[in-house]
């Protein structure tokens, strides 16, 4: 479950049509969420491998899993 302290965090373009999507469905269900994109450090060092994609939105859970 995530809380504020834990939120999501959501990798994306403020350009993409898809990352646009999954904003939408995350603050229509009202779930906290932290919005960074694709060039943040994290992504390259960490999402980038464990997803082995380079596509976006990708979606870090709280957890560390990847979607």
């Amino acid at each position: 479950m995530t809380t504020s302290q834990n939120p999501l965090i959501l990798y994306g373009a403020p350009c993409s049509l898809y990352t646009a999507k999954a904003r939408a469905c995350l603050r229509k269900n009202a779930i906290p969420f932290e919005e960074r994109f694709q060039s943040h450090p994290r992504y390259r060092e960490v999402v980038l491998k464990a997803a082995n994609n380079h596509r976006i939105p990708v979606v870090e859970f709280p957890d560390g899993a990847i979607v």
